[in-house]
């Protein structure tokens, strides 16, 4: 009995140690300086007795790793760049500090020939460290030389002006990306369907994560910009962060000015009014100038390992906003013949106010939580002189304009993970209230213009989800959203119940993904909608020129957007296409006004399908010159009230990187395109060409560029019912510009707000 016992005991012992054991796991995180998390750290597992590799693992963004086996006889060593290698007994919940090298190296040029875009689970990927792209300069240098990216501005080709996410912290203006270092940019990422998470209008998710940290303490950027053309511009940014154990601090700040920028315009309207046929005409020189800045202050803790609070607070200012316009217009009616002149100043201020706010909770691998609130406020005004003289005398037209708008928003995401499987889920709320002055100041006024004081307010709100899992080499993603809206249009404080309306909306979204070897390929549909903004919705009737006024149309419909997509990607080889086809599309009409001789113009909802197809290549020769090209067409359906705009436009984008020896860069970039239709619009055939010289040091970069070298013009022209109208704007000469910029210690941000809202911010 007492044998039986002790071999009872014995055996449970055994059963819960060996419990306990496999219960244990190594794990981890990687410290510099005790306090600063080390990301993509390499971590090895090690055999104790001969020193034999096991497996490895990259640490997690916030330095973590783990290991699901027993830390008996194991050894972990943890190496990075920039720190020395260190090997230690494993065990779980380590923490382990890495001790910077002091090993002295000599200057080293990195190039890279690998593909410039990869395309992995549907998304376009572009590794950035390491290649030549790094030595650029800023993140909008890089940006333009992506060969699905446009050469000029910030957007992707086929899918318009993106979300970009910096360290998964929504960018609030174009101006941040001239404030990250090139050299600190790690991946750049192209969602081209993003999931339902995102709000329903956007096509297109830049993502950006920049290297780790440099470091704890006071640290920044200052960048400056001079430009001349037919005028002086200057831009100034400036970047200050602090950073103390989990605690960061940041504030941003930028200014730009500029005077009498000029330019040469020339409009034509020929159309019929009460049987008389009308051929109008201005041309002129506009002179701008405008003096604006930002500033934006914020902070970020790191409460835990798995939580951070953070917010930010952005004030954007229009201080002096000046156009002005002298033209010489001819106007023929039948046969007689009127010429007189116009001279127009526009004065315009603004100023926005914006308040974004985050918590974000991991409460494990499996699970995490993340809450965005916003609330934005903008005030707009401006005030317009307008004198005809003409021979028997002149006349003044002084229209003042006035516009608010407040935004409320709230957003929570939920992300739980089982196995290979990825569920996001959550809602979404906002209210917003926008209001909209047109006066006329002077009171002997007797025209077509009046005074209109309209409001909008709609509240809203949606859920979705969206799941993900790979079944090997297929990846697939299927998202829903429901969206509710509830629209009020009130013109001079009276409810319109004809203008307002309730929305109710279902959007589903489907792709997949499919790997093999360097062929990747992705098949997706999805409905996404195009709601009008609130100034497209207001009724109220403004003065463009003698000859043309513009309306909003408060019974303007979103648009539902059907679209496949079909993506490609071969070595350095990359293939988009695809077909959308809009219900109740929104295209600008130009009539006939019934009180005047002129012309109004207005936004109309007409369904119509397009599609669109680009091919890129961009190989490496030489390891010295890194050109790319692609080739890109743009087709519609369009068929309106008798008239047709089907004409294909053709456009061909070549980028030229050349690299020269100790940190020189030689940009070339050259768009042409054809003559084709855009919406009601026939643009005419252009070629642009931008030059850029670049250098890159330890903490200074500089750039001497020339935008638009050969002064290509923007001109095109419409025909609509009864009515011909065309275009024509020649800046006059180059741009040239000189940017010099400075860091030190600049720091990874580690702010992850997402900003709740975005969709209804981009309708304000």
């Amino acid at each position: 009995m007492i044998i039986i016992k002790k071999n009872i005991i014995f055996i449970s012992i055994t059963l819960v140690y060996s419990v306990c054991l496999k219960a244990q796991i190594i794990s981890g995180k990687v410290m510099a300086n005790d306090s600063i998390s080390i990301p993509y750290a390499t971590v090895s597992l090690l055999q104790a007795n001969d020193s034999t590799y096991i497996t490895g693992a990259i640490s997690n963004e916030d330095g973590t790793f783990s290991f699901a086996t027993v830390p008996t006889n194991k050894l972990i060593r943890i190496s990075d760049i920039g720190y020395k290698t260190l090997i230690l007994p494993a065990a779980d919940r380590m923490v382990i500090t890495l001790e910077p090298s002091e090993q002295n190296l000599k200057e080293v040029i990195v190039t890279s020939v690998r593909p410039t875009f990869k395309m992995k689970q549907g998304v376009f990927v572009s590794n950035i460290q390491g290649t030549v792209f790094s030595k650029l300069g800023k993140a909008t240098d890089v940006l333009q030389q992506l060969p699905m990216m446009s050469s000029s501005g910030i957007s992707v080709l086929g899918r318009g002006t993106p979300l970009v996410y910096i360290n998964n912290k929504l960018m609030h203006g174009w101006s941040e990306l001239e404030r990250i270092p090139s050299d600190m940019i790690k991946e750049i990422k192209i969602d081209m369907n993003p999931g339902a998470k995102y709000g329903s209008t956007v096509r297109a998710v830049l993502f950006i994560t920049t290297d780790k940290p440099v470091g704890e303490g006071f640290g920044s950027t200052l960048t400056m910009k001079e430009s001349v053309s037919s005028c002086w511009n200057t831009d100034g940014w400036l970047d200050l962060n602090y950073r103390r154990n989990r605690l960061d601090v940041f504030v941003s700040s930028s200014f730009s000015t500029f005077s009498n920028s000029h330019y040469k315009r020339q409009d034509v309207y020929d159309f019929q009014y009460k049987g008389r046929n009308i051929n109008a005409a201005y041309a002129g020189d506009g002179y701008n100038s405008s003096k604006n800045g930002f500033v934006s202050v914020g902070f970020n803790d790191q409460l835990t390992d798995n939580q951070s609070l953070g917010a930010t607070y952005t004030f954007t200012r229009l201080f002096a906003g000046n156009s002005d316009q002298n033209y010489h217009n001819h106007v023929r009616q039948g046969d007689i013949h009127t010429e007189f002149n116009t001279s127009s100043h526009h004065f315009s201020q603004s100023g926005n106010h914006n308040v974004s706010i985050y918590y974000e909770n991991k409460f494990s691998d499996k699970f995490a939580l993340n809450v965005d609130g916003t609330y934005a406020h903008n005030d707009a005004n401006g005030k317009q002189t307008i004198t005809d003289i003409q021979t028997d005398g002149s006349s003044t037209l002084i229209p003042v304009t006035e516009a608010r708008s407040d935004l409320g928003a709230l957003k929570t995401v939920f992300t739980s993970s089982v196995g290979d499987a990825k569920l996001e889920y959550g809602f979404e709320t906002t209210y917003t209230r926008f209001l909209q002055k047109y006066n006329i100041e002077n009171r002997d006024y007797s025209g077509v213009l009046k005074t209109n004081d309209n409001e909008s307010k709609q509240s809203a709100a949606n859920v979705f989800m969206n799941y993900s899992r790979s079944f090997g080499k297929l990846y697939t993603q299927l998202g829903l959203k429901y969206e509710f809206a509830n629209y009020d249009y009130y013109a001079g404080g009276k409810l319109c119940d004809e203008s307002s309306r309730t929305y109710h909306r279902i959007l589903p979204s489907v792709s997949f993904s499919y790997e093999l070897n360097r062929l990747s390929l992705m098949l997706s549909y999805n409905i996404y909608t195009n709601s009008p903004s609130y100034s497209q919705l207001d009724e109220g009737l403004q003065y463009i020129s003698d000859f043309r006024y513009n309306k909003g149309n408060s019974l303007l419909k979103p648009t539902y957007n059907h679209e496949v997509s079909f993506n490609a990607s071969y070595r350095d080889i990359q293939f988009m296409c695809n077909y959308t086809y809009g219900k109740d599309a929104m295209i600008t009409w130009f009539d006939v006004m019934e009180q005047i001789p002129a012309v109004l113009s207005r936004d109309v909802n007409h369904s119509y399908s397009g599609m669109y197809a680009s091919l890129s290549y961009a190989p490496t020769f030489f390891k010295v010159w890194k050109p790319s090209w692609n080739l890109w067409t743009n087709k519609q359906w369009l068929t309106y009230n008798g008239l047709s705009y089907n004409r294909p436009q053709f456009g061909l984008q070549w980028k030229n990187l050349l690299v020269l020896p100790k940190n020189w860069f030689v940009v070339v970039n050259v768009n042409g395109t054809l003559r084709g239709n855009s919406d009601t619009y026939m643009s005419q055939s252009s070629v642009r060409t931008d030059m850029a010289v670049q250098k890159n040091m330890k903490n200074w970069w500089i750039k001497l560029s020339a935008l638009n070298m050969f002064n290509a013009k923007e001109k095109g022209y419409s025909k609509y019912a009864g009515i011909y109208t065309s275009h024509y704007v020649d800046y006059r000469q180059p741009t040239i510009s000189l940017t010099i910029s400075y860091s030190f210690n600049p720091a990874k941000s580690k702010y992850k707000g997402k900003t709740a809202g975005q969709g209804e911010l981009n309708r304000l």
